[in-house]
């Protein structure tokens, strides 16, 4: 059974309940995504940390070449999907799946960068839940 450290407990609590969340530090203001003990800004790493739920929307800043160790048994449920980069809506860099997309798109979504995405609950193989992404349909 997974059992999440209490330092996560947290944000795998709010994943069960369809809800999304990072550490916001109160010294500098950055929005840690996923949350970390510490800031992550490297001018600050302070660890005055408060929880608070994000959007979930994103802007692809990159797609990243599908490497082996990602295309392990635990995340088989995930497939299709391609590794990529982008900022939260509350500013935060981050890196993650793109699901619905196979390595043959990634000339033409790289043409479209950046794109919006939008942020989706799913369960791995060994049925942990976790953020991927989607593609935001505006047609």
């Amino acid at each position: 059974m997974f059992k999440p450290q209490p330092v996560l407990k947290k944000y795998y609590d709010g994943l069960e309940e369809g809800k999304i969340y990072a550490t916001k530090c109160n010294e500098c203001g950055r929005v840690n995504w996923p949350p970390y003990p510490i800031c992550q800004n490297h001018e600050c790493t302070s660890n005055d940390l408060e929880w608070t739920e994000i959007c979930g929307d994103a802007e692809v800043t990159d797609i990243l070449d599908m490497k082996p160790m990602l295309q392990g048994a635990h995340n088989k449920p995930l497939m299709p999907y391609m590794p990529i980069t982008g900022n939260l809506a509350e500013g935060t860099e981050f890196v993650a799946a793109l699901q619905g997309v196979t390595p043959d798109q990634y000339e033409d979504l790289h043409s479209k960068m950046p794109f919006k995405v939008e942020s989706q609950i799913v369960r791995t193989g060994n049925n942990i839940p976790t953020v991927t992404f989607k593609i935001v349909d505006e047609s």
